[in-house]
């Protein structure tokens, strides 16, 4: 209920069965982050140095996923015409097309890793 929010300086965050009617924040400056069978309006996972892992997140508004230095792999729910995607690497393979028009918004961002989203829908 409400909003939630994670942090660690150095550490993982490991979220598994949270449903949260708000915004969801979880931040690391140093260390992974994963979420399994999350639900949330907004998603918010934010890492400088460690990977982003979500799997089976559910959001209903947006998710917005970053890493400076680290991979993002896992799962959405729903289609991938659900959302309108913005994602981008500087260095690294990337699996998602931009896109417009879908009701939710994704946002996935690395420096220096790669990218690979599924869609559970």
């Amino acid at each position: 209920s409400g909003d939630a929010q994670f942090s660690s300086d150095n550490g993982n965050i490991r979220l598994s069965g949270i449903s949260c009617t708000g915004k969801l924040t979880a931040e690391s400056d140093n260390g992974d982050i994963g979420a399994k069978d999350v639900s949330a309006s907004e998603a918010i996972f934010g890492s400088a140095l460690g990977n982003i892992r979500p799997e089976a997140l559910d959001v209903a508004v947006s998710a917005r996923l970053s890493t400076e230095l680290g991979d993002i792999r896992g799962s959405l729910c729903g289609a991938v015409s659900d959302y309108s995607v913005s994602a981008s690497t500087e260095l690294g393979n990337c699996n998602l097309t931009n896109s417009e028009g879908g009701g939710k918004t994704l946002t996935v961002t690395t420096d220096l890793g790669d990218i690979e989203i599924s869609f559970l829908g």
